[in-house]
Protein backbone atom coordinates (compact mmCIF):
# COMPACT_ATOMS: atom_id res chain seq x y z
CA UNK A 1 0.00 0.00 0.00
CA UNK A 2 1.48 3.36 -0.86
CA UNK A 3 1.18 6.50 1.48
CA UNK A 4 2.94 8.81 -0.58
CA UNK A 5 2.25 12.87 -0.91
CA UNK A 6 0.20 12.08 -4.15
CA UNK A 7 -1.54 9.26 -3.26
CA UNK A 8 -2.81 10.90 0.66
CA UNK A 9 -3.63 13.91 -1.93
CA UNK A 10 -5.77 11.85 -4.38
CA UNK A 11 -7.55 10.30 -1.26
CA UNK A 12 -8.49 13.82 0.18
CA UNK A 13 -10.77 14.31 -2.23
CA UNK A 14 -10.86 18.12 -2.55
CA UNK A 15 -14.21 19.70 -3.62
CA UNK A 16 -14.71 22.25 -6.05
CA UNK A 17 -15.29 25.36 -3.76
CA UNK A 18 -11.93 24.31 -1.81
CA UNK A 19 -10.16 24.43 -4.97
CA UNK A 20 -12.10 27.89 -6.23
CA UNK A 21 -11.30 29.69 -3.00
CA UNK A 22 -7.51 28.30 -3.49
CA UNK A 23 -7.32 29.63 -7.35
CA UNK A 24 -9.15 32.74 -5.69
CA UNK A 25 -6.77 33.66 -3.65
CA UNK A 26 -3.97 33.77 -6.13
CA UNK A 27 -5.15 35.25 -8.47
CA UNK A 28 -5.81 38.05 -6.21
CA UNK A 29 -2.31 38.08 -4.80
CA UNK A 30 -1.67 37.97 -8.66
CA UNK A 31 -3.40 40.93 -9.25
CA UNK A 32 -2.48 42.55 -6.46
CA UNK A 33 -5.57 42.75 -4.28
CA UNK A 34 -3.86 41.34 -1.74
CA UNK A 35 -0.75 42.69 0.30
CA UNK A 36 1.17 39.93 1.97
CA UNK A 37 -0.24 40.03 5.40
CA UNK A 38 -3.19 39.70 3.58
CA UNK A 39 -2.17 36.60 1.74
CA UNK A 40 -0.54 34.90 4.93
CA UNK A 41 -3.93 35.00 6.53
CA UNK A 42 -5.86 33.92 3.56
CA UNK A 43 -3.01 31.27 3.01
CA UNK A 44 -3.10 30.38 6.75
CA UNK A 45 -7.03 29.64 7.00
CA UNK A 46 -6.73 27.41 3.64
CA UNK A 47 -4.08 25.52 4.86
CA UNK A 48 -5.95 24.43 8.29
CA UNK A 49 -8.65 23.55 5.79
CA UNK A 50 -6.41 21.43 3.85
CA UNK A 51 -4.16 19.75 6.18
CA UNK A 52 -7.35 18.93 8.03
CA UNK A 53 -8.50 17.02 5.22
CA UNK A 54 -5.30 15.52 4.26
CA UNK A 55 -4.98 13.87 7.77
CA UNK A 56 -8.21 12.71 7.78
CA UNK A 57 -7.32 10.74 4.79
CA UNK A 58 -4.51 9.38 5.77
CA UNK A 59 -6.38 8.77 9.35
CA UNK A 60 -8.72 6.96 7.25
CA UNK A 61 -5.66 4.71 5.49
CA UNK A 62 -4.12 4.26 8.68
CA UNK A 63 -7.13 2.96 10.48
CA UNK A 64 -8.03 0.36 7.40
CA UNK A 65 -4.54 -0.82 7.48
CA UNK A 66 -4.62 -1.71 10.94
CA UNK A 67 -7.86 -3.64 10.58
CA UNK A 68 -6.69 -5.73 7.99
CA UNK A 69 -3.61 -6.26 10.25
CA UNK A 70 -5.86 -7.18 13.36
CA UNK A 71 -8.09 -9.28 10.96
CA UNK A 72 -5.51 -11.19 10.02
Amino acid sequence: MSYSPEHILRNAKFSQKQIKAIVRVIEARTNGLLDNEDLETALAKLEVRILNRIYMAFAVQMGLLITLIVAV
